[in-house]
């Protein structure tokens, strides 16, 4: 009488009678309880920022994904948080030992360290990361000067696909963006009935399996997407998305969640 509730894609898994895996997404659901809290969308025309970019913990991933950023003269055109954090000591050998990882040694600059910084409420809690409606809706104010979010969540994977809060919060917020995660977050997405951005960002990255290219070919695609003003198409993707979210994706995981515990 037992069940295996996941969050990663279920997709080609084997199943077992006797033990099956259930696909709930619980952190992307994170959101359900929020739907009319951040009212009337409102983002400016012109937005003043071209990134949208946070970063709490110094996960591998993130830590490559910065140092290339920065190289590239991106996080000048950002509105973005580095905060340098975790549960270690986070000197400047860890960061090097980790890029090392992805580049050789002379390719490295830790000169990108000394750009941590804080875009967020002055009063927010790195710790402990509170998200409730008063940090939801600075996030929102924020991002609203921005015109493409970039989403750094990567659980190490080429083929099970992990939707997290961070993507859900994209969608609550109504931001287009880019995912710096696992290879086919796009097209789960699209499985369950959300839309994507192809019209707008080269979204090829998705369907690349080494990690490092996957990052290079997203940040690429970050770079050379135009999307300073929104059109109408875009802005009723936007709202499909949010839509969803809240109705019928909302319902279809609460019977699965009810069901786990029937």
């Amino acid at each position: 009488n037992s069940v295996f509730a996941t969050p990663s894609s279920i997709k080609n898994l084997k199943q077992h009678d006797d033990w099956p895996a259930i696909y709930y997404t619980e952190s992307f659901n994170r959101y359900f309880g929020f739907e009319g809290v951040f009212g009337p969308y409102s983002r400016k025309t012109t937005p003043t920022n071209k990134y949208f970019w946070l970063n709490r913990r110094s996960r591998a991933h993130r830590i490559y994904a910065l140092h290339e950023a920065f190289r590239l003269g991106m996080m000048k055109d950002a509105l973005y948080t580095f905060h340098n954090f975790d549960e270690g000591n986070l000197d400047s050998g860890h960061f090097f030992h980790v890029l090392r990882q992805y580049l050789p040694a002379e390719q490295i600059d830790i000169d990108f360290l000394n750009h941590t910084r804080n875009d967020l409420d002055p009063d927010y809690d790195v710790s402990t990361d509170a998200q409730c409606e008063p940090e939801l809706l600075q996030l929102q104010k924020l991002s609203q000067s921005c015109s493409l979010e970039i989403v750094s969540e990567f659980n190490c994977s080429n083929n099970k696909p992990f939707l997290t809060e961070k993507i859900g919060r994209s969608i609550v917020m109504k931001n287009p963006f880019i995912i710096l995660g696992d290879a086919g977050s796009l097209e789960e997405l699209r499985s369950l009935g959300f839309r994507t951005f192809s019209k707008w960002i080269d979204e090829s990255y998705d369907t690349v399996l080494d990690v490092k290219t996957r990052i290079d070919t997203a940040l690429s695609a970050a770079q050379d997407c135009d999307l300073m003003t929104y059109d109408e198409e875009l802005y009723e993707t936007l709202d499909y998305n949010y839509n969803l979210y809240f109705s019928e994706f909302r319902e279809q995981q609460t019977t699965t969640l009810r069901n786990i515990f029937q």
